[in-house]
């Protein structure tokens, strides 16, 4: 079996859980007449995802080359975990008719992407640069 890399993959998902616990955090104070407004999700997601990138990941990845995703490889439980998400959430919708559900779908997202993540590896020629 391989060896999972959780800190890898928790590094590399950290944005996705911010804007995750940021949504759920802000929901119940949300008006519901303009939930259709992806300017808001946009902007947000934009501005977390470059402060997290600017103060944290660069920085990390000079230190931990082999933490880059640029240097990292899918193994096959990877791609499998990949596959069966790809199949399993389409057909959760369509069973479970719970597409408007947000939290539910992310939560699969995020969960599947963790999972695959952690059962990457780095590349053998990362320190050869």
């Amino acid at each position: 079996m391989n060896k999972r890399n959780w800190k890898y993959s928790f590094i590399n998902n950290l944005p996705y859980f911010m804007i995750f616990a940021f949504y759920a955090i802000l929901l119940p104070f949300t008006n519901r007449r303009n939930s259709g407004s992806l300017l808001g999700p946009i902007l947000i997601f934009i501005i977390i995802w470059l402060g997290y990138y600017l103060l944290f990941q660069k920085k990390y990845w000079q230190k931990h080359p082999e933490a880059n995703i640029l240097n990292r490889k899918p193994t096959l439980m990877s791609w499998l975990i990949s596959i069966v998400g790809a199949v399993g959430l389409p057909l959760y919708v369509l069973i479970a008719q719970s597409h408007t559900n947000f939290f539910i779908f992310m939560g699969y997202l995020l969960i599947l992407l963790f999972i695959r993540d952690s059962f990457s590896k780095p590349k053998d020629n990362i320190y050869q640069r």
